[in-house]
């Protein structure tokens, strides 16, 4: 997954702050445009947003807990 990658060569941290300033600007466009098109690509930065979230949540889970604790943690 290339977010994953990214995730790995500039940190985690930095990865999901990104990914929420995306998703958080992307809503703002849609909430506010009146063209379909723009509509559209602001709901596909939102997808590329959320993956770079999610990428980046479940490797610092993973890093942070070990064993039983860790099927718990990416359960929940």
């Amino acid at each position: 997954m290339p977010e994953g990658a990214l995730a790995d060569r500039y940190g985690r941290k930095r990865t999901i702050l990104i990914g929420l300033a995306a998703i958080t600007l992307a809503s703002l466009i849609c909430r506010i445009t009146t063209n379909v098109l723009v509509l559209n690509c602001a709901r596909e930065v939102q997808g590329i947003g959320a993956a770079m979230r999610i990428s980046a949540t479940f490797d610092t889970l993973s890093h942070s807990f070990r064993g039983p604790e860790r099927a718990r943690a990416l359960a929940s």
